[in-house]
């Protein structure tokens, strides 16, 4: 049964990216402990989702319900600049069928 529609796919991808990601993630991020192909269901800020690490740059793909797409989900911060709230819309990636994260074996 394919349920790819009730989802949005995020993407978050970058030098800053893991950073970003840990101002509004419980997990611990660091590539030791979280790396390319890992997926895991956890929150980031108030949402539920889905998140995946697709590669070593790093690229994270986050996979709300789709009602939450709009939902600013993620503070910004990068050194020396002000704090920004990320609106997820501003980079919403298609979900396609087969193109969520790895499903365990």
């Amino acid at each position: 049964m394919d349920v790819s529609a009730n989802r949005t796919t995020l993407e978050l991808s970058g030098p800053a990216a893991r950073q970003v990601l840990e101002k509004g993630c419980p997990l611990n991020l660091h590539p030791r402990a979280f790396g390319p192909g890992q997926a895991v269901s956890t929150t980031v800020g108030p949402v539920a989702v889905l998140l995946w690490q697709v590669d070593d740059v790093p690229t994270y793909r986050l996979f709300p319900r789709s009602s939450f797409a709009d939902y600013p989900a993620v503070i910004e911060s990068v050194p020396g600049e002000p704090e920004r709230v990320l609106q997820p819309s501003a980079r919403v990636v298609r979900s396609a069928p087969g193109t969520g994260p790895p499903r365990p074996q």
